[in-house]
């Protein structure tokens, strides 16, 4: 009886020790709940009881808790109250662990086993602290020095030993690296899936710990807090104008009729009374081009004030603008960078692009490639992801020098009395003229809007006929779909293997791309190569393309990344977007080529100047022809801020001729922005350059620096003007010594490097040789020794060479037409 009572004795006492511990623990739990998500402890310890407690629902992995259990329920009071003492000392001395959303909680486990079997003391594991510090790397600069995050990184995701990037679609490239650290991962982590995400059902990780089995919830998510009424409006009223934004932004963008886009700046006019930001920054560009309403350049800038104070990234690019050109307000590069700065931080992709030009240009700052290699890439990204089967929208860009100098070329644009004539052709059932029609309102450029519905209507009367180009192209409109055209996999193989069975390489690149993707066919890797082999052999772009993807991502055959290189050169050479930017992403990985920086931001630039932006070339273009000079100079402005260099060149050629009005200085403005076009390949900017040191427009007269830049166009592309005024120069001894021997190798070169340099060539060699008689009889004995050319020569009238050359040329003139006559 004795003993019955002694036992029942111990036992109450562990009940109620049991009861306080609970107790206790959920207090605990409480306060945890209550603080987040500041601070979250990195110790708790909860019986099993509470492992479905729920927790916050933006922790994307929950606490790994260890969970104890009595290994023998008689366990005497003694060490109970003793493990009460260390798990209360183990909280005391916890310390908070504070980490950058989404949550990321160190796990404490206490005399743990590993899956190996290894055994460890008390620690806390921090998996994922490294990898977050280094994704989470700040953008900052300090007008100067740039520090900028290496990669993009989405959603953290809980794999138990590593960070996982999720929320956005692998690239080739990515897609290739640390293969078998991913095999290893999948192998270990059975949490985690071949795409790196995580089950939508609910999973249970498993730890042994002092021979115990403990199980770790996956949380659950939190209940939403409910809306108020005041919300809920505005939640509705926001919609709306989202809504109104959006089909405003449609009529823009996709139409080329004139009352469409005025009305659709109607619709933004009407969502920016209203309050919404992004549709009254819209209208704020709008006014700084002047197209479809008056040019305002104040109002625009009072509208790009207003919301870059709110922080919104437009604005900020819009503001950035004006100070970097000085238009409508005083220039200021230091306050353009910081807008800029501000601007790509809020992941604008015009900001972006500005700021990466202005770091690859060294423009206000330092030049820094791998600063600029970020910006570049990242809009690229956003292009690339948007490329359709077209291969990208094509601009024409026309240089207005070029085409004064030479104003019988149309420089890729078609000509209007040929499109009639196609138009002519087409009306009379001619399908080649169909075909021709079908691809210019298709990809657009050269002139041409592009016009999808229009491009279906011509393929779809040429391809009755039996087309197959216009086969090839009608499977391509119905496997993307359109607004006009709905999707069709099955109409889209119809129309490729009608095409392909002509042998012709749009079709077998079309059935390529349906087996590739398993697109109204079973995937098929051995048929999608074959069919791509077929398109690439007969210089088809998309079927080079997408076979160097075949041999980058081992589909099907043997990695090689040598051949993708080469197929994807052979589509860049082709002009198609995706392959400029898969060598891009190549080059500035270093996969299956030598890493280069400078190549992979100008292979990156290149798709980025390839964006929506670069239809407001051929705006720009149309409303210089139309003689709205300063509309025409706004807009190249802005593409010129954005690293066009036609639009550097185009820029400086309306400040040289001082057509606009906009701003003043124009000459110092010209050599601006004719020293970035030089900088950027434009040979004749190069000498444009030469020209103002030497004549002193816009800056001093500095011959020296003059024949530098004529020497350096005379070298990168054996240009027949550099030759020819580095001739001029040695024989007058501007900038240099005067040597007649060089100045006549000069002149020879250029009579070499240019056709059309022939006859002033031979009018500066005849001068020249009359120069060196005069020399020759000077440095005769018998010629007296007082006398020298300078006493020759000071007694004939000034620019007494320009007469002579003159009389000269007269009378070559004469003997030419004399020698016509006599034939």
């Amino acid at each position: 009886m004795k003993f019955r009572l002694v036992f029942l004795h111990i036992l109450l006492l562990v009940l109620f020790s049991k009861g306080q511990q609970q107790e206790n623990e959920q207090q605990t739990l409480n306060n945890i709940e209550k603080d987040k998500p500041k601070e979250v402890s990195e110790t708790q310890s909860y019986d099993t009881s509470t492992q479905n407690s729920e927790l916050d629902q933006h922790d994307t992995s929950a606490e790994a808790v260890a969970q104890y259990q009595v290994d023998d329920e008689s366990d005497n009071e003694l060490a109970v109250e003793q493990r009460k003492t260390e798990e209360n000392q183990d909280e005391v001395n916890a310390e908070p662990v504070a980490l950058d959303e989404p949550t990321k909680q160190a796990v404490v486990v206490d005399s743990f086993e590993t899956s190996d079997g290894e055994k460890g003391d008390k620690k806390i594991q921090e998996p994922y602290t490294d990898a977050l510090e280094e994704a989470a790397q700040p953008l900052m600069t300090d007008m100067g020095h740039f520090e900028y995050d290496e990669d993009d990184v989405g959603e953290i995701v809980d794999t138990g030993n590593v960070v996982t990037s999720v929320g956005r679609e692998k690239t080739p490239t990515e897609n290739t690296q640390d293969e078998s650290n991913q095999q290893q991962d999948a192998s270990s982590h059975p949490n985690v899936n071949q795409g790196h995400t995580i089950s939508n059902q609910q999973q249970q990780t498993t730890k042994t710990i002092s021979s115990q089995t403990v199980v770790t919830p996956t949380p659950t998510p939190a209940p939403q807090k409910e809306l108020t009424q005041e919300e809920k409006e505005a939640a509705e009223k926001q919609k709306k104008l989202d809504d109104l934004y959006d089909a405003a932004m449609k009529k823009i963008n996709s139409s080329n009729v004139r009352s469409i886009i005025i009305e659709g700046y109607q619709t933004l006019k009407n969502a920016a009374s209203q309050g919404h930001a992004n549709a009254d920054v819209e209208i704020a560009f709008g006014l700084l081009s002047g197209i479809y309403m008056p040019m305002d350049l104040q109002g625009s800038k009072r509208i790009f004030e207003k919301h870059a104070e709110h922080g919104n990234p437009k604005a900020q690019a819009g503001l950035a603008f004006l100070y970097a050109t000085g238009i409508g307000t005083n220039s200021s590069q230091a306050k353009a960078l910081v807008y800029l700065t501000f601007s790509a931080l809020g992941e604008d992709p015009m900001g972006r692009m500005m700021l990466g030009y202005r770091y690859w240009a060294g423009v206000g700052v330092t030049k820094n490639c791998e600063a600029a290699l970020t910006f570049y890439r990242k809009v690229a990204d956003e292009i690339a992801a948007k490329v359709s089967l077209t291969g990208g929208s094509m601009s024409t860009r026309i240089r207005l020098l070029d085409e004064d100098e030479n104003p019988g070329n149309t420089y890729g644009r078609v000509d209007d009395d040929l499109v009639q004539y196609y138009q002519f052709l087409a009306d009379k059932g001619d399908a080649p003229a169909q075909v021709t029609l079908g691809q210019l309102n298709y990809q657009g450029g050269r002139g041409f809007e592009q016009n999808r519905q229009r491009a279906f209507e011509y393929f779809e009367r040429a391809a009755k006929s039996g087309n197959a180009n216009a086969q090839g192209y009608l499977g391509k409109i119905y496997a993307e779909g359109s607004e006009t055209v709905k999707q069709n996999n099955e109409s889209a193989i119809r129309y490729f293997k009608l095409a392909a069975d002509q042998g012709n390489p749009i079709g077998h690149a079309g059935l390529g791309l349906m087996y590739l993707h398993g697109k109204g066919v079973k995937v098929d890797y051995n048929k999608a190569f074959k069919h791509f082999q077929v398109s690439a052999d007969q210089g088809w772009a998309e079927g080079q393309l997408h076979l160097g993807n075949m041999y980058f991502n081992a589909q099907g055959v043997s990695r090689d990344y040598k051949q993708a290189s080469r197929l994807f050169n052979l589509a860049a050479q082709n002009g198609h977007l995706l392959a400029l930017y898969y060598l891009a992403q190549m080059h500035s990985t270093g996969t299956g080529v030598v890493r280069s920086c400078r190549t992979a931001v100008e292979l990156y630039k290149n798709v980025c100047e390839r964006g929506r932006w670069a239809g407001q070339l051929d705006a720009a273009y149309s409303q210089y022809k139309a003689g709205k000079i300063n509309s025409a100079l706004s807009l190249y402005l802005l593409l010129a801020e954005l690293g066009y260099e036609v639009a550097q060149s185009n820029v400086a050629y309306i400040l040289d001729q001082d057509q606009a009005t906009l701003l003043n200085q124009t000459y110092a403005r010209a050599l601006i922005h004719w020293d970035r076009a030089a900088s950027q390949g434009y040979v004749v900017a190069r000498i444009k350059l030469g020209d103002y040191h030497y004549y002193g427009k816009g800056t001093e007269v500095d011959y020296e620096v003059a024949a530098n830049h004529y020497k350096e166009a005379s070298d990168s592309s054996s240009s027949a003007q550099a030759y020819f005024n580095l001739g001029y120069m040695h024989e007058q001894g501007l900038g240099m010594k005067r040597d007649i021997h060089l100045a006549k190798r000069q002149y020879d070169m250029a009579a070499e490097a240019s056709p059309d340099a022939a006859a002033p060539v031979a009018l500066a060699l005849i001068k020249l040789g009359f120069l060196y008689a005069i020399e020759a009889v000077q440095n005769q004995q018998w010629w007296h020794s007082s006398t020298s050319f300078h006493h020759v020569t000071a007694s004939l009238p000034e620019e007494w060479d320009l007469y002579l050359i003159t009389i000269l040329a007269l009378m070559l003139g004469f003997v030419i037409a004399f020698r016509r006559q006599q034939r």
